[in-house]
């Protein structure tokens, strides 16, 4: 088995002021530290680095030093882990439009949707997050399998 890690977690984790900061750092030390696979995108690489710098900007879009450096200890952390960063190909952006477009009601994102094509091409069952739009895969007969950890 192996995990898929989504951005939540990740900004979570790398966030001190975030909610769910101990809770996700905690759930990210113990997915890497369990000797399981542990997988991730681009996208949701972009989608941390973007959530904390719209975070980190002031009123004049400024982004303070500190902020800066957690964005970019984060970012260095992901990359240079044992995450494995799949990339988003045109055969699963194209797949993960038919998705999004076909249940755009249960309120997944084109990134979640891409998430969940990752997963099911790559054998991942389990995917690290707070989104609860992943509980409503079971409606999609060939994501049924997928088990959000939270």
């Amino acid at each position: 088995m192996s995990y898929y890690i989504d951005s939540c977690i990740f900004i979570g984790a790398f966030y001190k002021r975030d909610q769910h900061h101990k809770e996700a750092k905690d759930l990210l030390e113990k997915a890497v530290a369990s000797g399981e696979k542990c997988y991730t995108s681009v996208y949701v690489l972009d989608e941390f680095v973007s959530h904390l710098t719209g975070k980190a900007r002031d009123a004049d879009r400024k982004v303070q030093r500190n902020d800066y450096e957690c964005i970019k200890a984060g970012e260095n952390a992901i990359q240079d882990s044992e995450v494995i960063l799949l990339q988003v190909d045109e055969e699963t952006i194209a797949q993960a439009k038919i998705l999004y477009d076909r249940y755009w009601e249960h309120g997944m994102d084109l990134t979640d949707w891409t998430t969940a094509v990752l997963m099911k091409k790559n054998g991942i069952s389990r995917v690290l997050t707070f989104d609860k739009g992943f509980d409503r895969l079971v409606v999609v007969s060939d994501y049924k399998g997928i088990e959000r950890i939270k």
